[in-house]
């Protein structure tokens, strides 16, 4: 087994872990792709089932607290597993997730040389790289779902590296506009003229279409790389 440099691995949440049977030692891996999809849909879930119970009492504040923060958990491990998804295709080839073949064997040694220079740059041009690299047809850019995923990719990382602006200010970001655009639910429990980030911004059906995308953008991508199977089943 080929070993990627430790410091990406660690990066990517897939350090591999060394153990010992006998006098024989092992290297084996663990790859958080579906963990990462299948804790946004939980966290998504969360906020749907907070907002659902505002109908019977109102949200209080720490309620309304948790709601923010499965959102913002939400969309952020959709994100991780775009990222750990992309990541382990440079690593390990297109079937990582299946094991070891020739035709896989072959398009990680492709990969691999490229594998720093392609995580490198902005995750909505890996894709399309990737497949440059491997001689595949299949647009990514401007096409869905990989438009979502530039998007939610970006509110991302407006939530990691939050700067706290004047409503107004924020307000004229082509990135709100974009989102106010999609027309999401907002939470039932905010007052009248709350602004739109972050109080409108996330909620539940935010959260959703976040782990929709992830999802949706994966299986899509692994189409195009001729995978048999998407890593997420």
């Amino acid at each position: 087994m080929v070993e990627p440099p430790k410091k990406t691995l660690q990066a990517q949440g897939m350090a591999p872990l060394r153990f010992t049977v006998g006098a024989a030692t092992f290297d084996t891996r663990y790859s958080f792709t579906a963990q990462f999809v299948r804790g946004a849909e939980m966290f998504a879930r969360r906020a749907a089932e907070i907002e659902a119970g505002h109908a019977a009492a109102p949200a209080t504040d720490a309620l309304q607290a948790e709601h923010r923060a499965m959102v913002a958990a939400a969309i952020m491990q959709a994100s991780a597993a775009l990222e750990s998804d992309v990541a382990e295709v440079l690593l390990h080839g297109p079937h990582y997730h299946r094991g070891g073949t020739e035709e896989n064997r072959a398009a990680q040694a492709r990969l691999q040389p490229f594998a720093e220079l392609v995580d490198r740059q902005p995750l909505e041009k890996r894709h399309g790289l990737v497949l440059k690299l491997l001689g595949l047809p299949g647009e990514t850019k401007g096409c869905e779902p990989f438009q979502s995923m530039k998007l939610a990719v970006s509110l991302r990382n407006e939530l990691t590296h939050y700067k706290s602006l004047m409503s107004s200010e924020r307000a004229q970001a082509s990135l709100m506009r974009a989102l106010e655009a999609l027309r999401h639910a907002p939470p039932p429990f905010l007052p009248p003229g709350a602004a739109f980030f972050p109080f409108r911004c996330l909620s539940a059906a935010r959260a959703a279409w976040a782990a929709a995308t992830a999802r949706e953008t994966i299986s899509r991508f692994h189409e195009l790389l001729g995978s048999p199977s998407s890593p997420l089943w």
